[in-house]
C-alpha cells in the first residue's frame, strides 16, 4: 500500500517534478540501456491507441490487430481541423466527431 500524501506535499512534488526529470530519465536509461517500446506505431496516437488496447491482450496480439484497424480508421485529423465539423453530444462528457 503506498502512503497517501497532502495536498501540499502534491503540490510541491508537481512543482519540483520538472526539474528532477532529467536525472530520473537518465537514471533509467543508464539501468536499462537496451529498453524499447514492444507496441509498433508509426506517431504519438498510434502509441496511445496500442497502449489502452495492450490493456486488454498481449503486445503481440496489439501488433497483429493494429496494421488493420489504422488501415481502416486512420488516424484523427488535428484539432485545428475539426473547427468546421459537426459533433454530436450523447452526454456532456462524451462526444463523437463525424467527418
Amino acid at each position: 500500500m503506498t502512503p497517501s500524501i497532502t495536498a501540499k506535499e502534491r503540490r510541491e512534488r508537481r512543482k519540483r517534478a520538472p526539474s528532477i526529470a532529467p536525472a530520473t530519465l537518465a537514471r533509467l536509461a543508464k539501468q536499462h540501456p537496451t529498453a524499447h517500446c514492444e507496441l509498433d506505431h508509426r506517431s504519438p496516437f498510434e502509441l496511445l491507441v496500442s497502449v489502452v488496447l495492450s490493456a486488454q491482450t498481449t503486445d503481440v496480439g496489439v501488433n497483429k490487430a493494429t496494421p488493420k484497424l489504422f488501415a481502416r480508421f486512420p488516424p484523427m485529423p488535428k484539432p485545428s481541423r475539426l473547427q468546421n465539423r459537426r459533433t454530436w453530444n450523447p452526454t456532456s462528457q462524451v462526444s463523437v466527431f463525424f467527418a
